[in-house]
Order: C-alpha cells, then structure tokens, then sequence
C-alpha cells in the first residue's frame, strides 16, 4: 500500500467514477462491490482510499475475500483456548497414565505367579475413656470452670 498522493487519486478517479463512504466493516462494503460487478460489467473497481492509503484493485480483492467480524473473532478465540484445552487433557491424563501404570505392574506381577500382600488396615486402637467416680469431675471440666 502506498500513500495517497494527488496523482494517484487523479489516476483512480478518471473516466466515470463512483465513491462509497464506508463507515464501520470495509470489508462487507468490498465483499458487496465484487458480488455486484460480477454480475454487472460495468462496474470497475479502480481503488480505494482507506486510513489514508490508497488500496489497489488486488487490496480490495484481499478484503473482500476475509470472512465476517465474527468469524474472525470467534478463530482468534479458538486460537487462544486450543493451549489451554490441551494443558488441561495433559493434567488429567497424569493421574489417569499412573493408575494404568500401577493396574498394568499388579496384573505383570500376578501372571509371574508372585502373590501380593494384603493391604493392611492402620487402625489405630481406640483408647478406652475411664469415668471419673461420682463425686469427682474431669480435670478439663474443672479447668473450664475455674476459668468461667
């Protein structure tokens, strides 16, 4: 793209000439000109004029061949969120791939004909709480109501 000079312009708007102001999608504006001067001959699309740079006919083809606002919105976001999804499959896959892993190492060692010890319970005994005789209180109840 090159810079609007008076020659340039002079050159694009010679012969019979229209102007489109566009506010908003350039884009649609050039996508909607290339569809109506397939069916009509005799319009020609010699330039356009945009952020100050003169566009050739092959800038506008360019334009007019990107998809909508959204689409392209909705790619970039895709595009963002692909890394992330895939961190996540790898993060749940850890977990997964070591219980595998272990299933796998138990079965290997069962068909050598190893046997496996038995998976031990670590219950600890439960201490047997000792009642105060009747006229005598806890050490802890006495302290709380010492404290009251």
């Amino acid at each position: 793209m090159t810079d609007a000079s008076p020659t340039s312009m002079t050159v694009a708007l010679s012969g019979p000439s229209a102007l489109t102001f566009v506010q908003g999608d350039i884009s649609a504006v050039a996508k909607a000109l290339r569809d109506f001067s397939r069916t009509n001959p005799h319009l020609v699309i010699k330039g356009g004029l945009a952020d100050g740079s003169l566009l050739t006919p092959s800038d506008l083809a360019a334009l007019a061949e990107l998809p909508p606002r959204e689409v392209l919105l909705a790619r970039l976001a895709g595009a963002l969120a692909a890394p992330m999804q895939q961190m996540a499959g790898l993060l749940q896959a850890l977990p997964r791939n070591l219980a595998y892993g272990f299933s796998a190492l138990i079965e290997q060692r069962e068909a050598a004909g190893e046997t496996l010890p038995a998976a031990e319970t670590t219950e600890a005994p439960v201490p047997e709480i000792e009642e105060a005789p009747a006229g005598e209180q806890p050490a802890e109840a006495a302290a709380e109501e010492a404290s009251e």
